[in-house]
């Protein structure tokens, strides 16, 4: 396969049914041998891999067209990929262009889930910071006291009731002050 430009794997993968990046458009093997020989028509194939690169070739171009940019490339998207589930950090729920809660997790994408979940109509975007997990109370006290998001009230109703923060603007203050190490 190599000689077409074809690693072998990628020929295993888009040949068999079973895999999920099976391509049903690939060429199928010609039979030689009444039920013994199966090859594949080199013409058939090389005419497969022009149309794909031309395929691929339209699709980047409309995509820059339309996006005013690149699309990622396959191995960008896995450079940037972060672990499901495993990323710590501080969140922000979002309604109407104003941050309305302020959070944070161990399993940011779990979390966001489970916000999505319990919280429709409450917010309609989100954005989130990543964080080591001994420096979360701070950042997420930090951002909850600097933004005062109405739903970190201890009643999301009344903005007289005290913040729900892991740390006072007190211990906050001390923290710094100390020189504690909070370095974010």
């Amino acid at each position: 396969m190599k000689h077409l430009g074809m690693e072998q794997a990628d020929f295993e993968r888009i040949t068999n049914p079973k895999h999920p990046d099976f391509d049903p458009d690939f060429p199928k093997p010609v039979e030689l041998i009444k039920g013994k020989v199966l090859r594949y028509n080199s013409i058939d194939i090389n005419r497969y891999i022009k149309e794909r690169e031309r395929f691929c070739n339209r699709v980047m171009t409309s995509a820059h067209a339309c996006l005013g940019g690149e699309l990622m490339g396959e191995r960008k998207i896995v450079e940037k990929a972060t672990s499901v589930g495993l990323s710590s950090g501080v969140y922000f729920l979002i309604k109407d262009d104003e941050v309305v809660y302020v959070g944070q997790s161990r399993k940011l994408l779990s979390r966001l889930g489970s916000h999505v979940r319990d919280n429709l109509g409450k917010f309609d975007s989100y954005c989130y910071i990543k964080c080591d997990e001994g420096k979360l109370d701070a950042l997420e006290s930090l951002y909850i006291h600097l933004i005062r998001p109405k739903m970190n009230y201890s009643d999301e109703f009344e903005e007289n009731s005290p913040m729900r923060a892991p740390l006072s603007e007190g211990r906050l203050l001390d923290m710094l002050d100390n020189s504690e190490g909070v370095k974010l």
